[in-house]
């Protein structure tokens, strides 16, 4: 939840700067693809409660965050063409208050792990960080 929180707060930054004229249109198109690489960067992340889940479910929360990330990255994408500050600051309330299509698919893991560890008797863990950052995004395998 600190990565998402922290691409909002970016998102908030940009739009307010944007907003009252302190960035151009160029300036905000790249820090909005700086935004994009970071959703491009998440991952699951794999430490105590979720790797002791099955491979199976593990194959479904990479599969959401795949979808997530698309609807994301596809929202931002769509920021970075609109012109008009009315429609573009509409488009960001809108992307803010759906925490850019993650929270939904947080929910969704954390209701699952409680469930897991429930049925299988398993001591709950309350506070997790679920996505975490590519840490080797970008460098190359030698």
């Amino acid at each position: 939840m600190k990565f998402l929180n922290e691409m909002i707060e970016e998102l908030i930054d940009i739009s307010h700067e944007f907003s009252h004229g302190e960035i151009t249109l160029d300036e905000r198109n790249l820090k909005i693809d700086l935004l994009i690489n970071q959703v491009e960067q998440l991952e699951i992340n794999y430490v105590n409660p979720i790797e002791n889940l099955p491979m199976h479910v593990k194959s479904v929360y990479e599969s959401l965050l795949s979808r997530h990330k698309y609807k994301a990255i596809v929202s931002l994408k769509t920021l970075k063409q609109v012109d008009n500050k009315r429609t573009y600051n509409a488009t960001v309330r809108h992307l803010i208050s759906k925490k850019l299509y993650f929270n939904a698919m947080l929910r969704s893991i954390n209701r699952s792990i409680w469930g897991y560890s429930e049925v299988n008797k398993m001591v709950h863990v309350k506070d997790f960080t679920v996505l975490k950052f590519n840490e080797n995004e970008g460098e190359e395998n030698e």
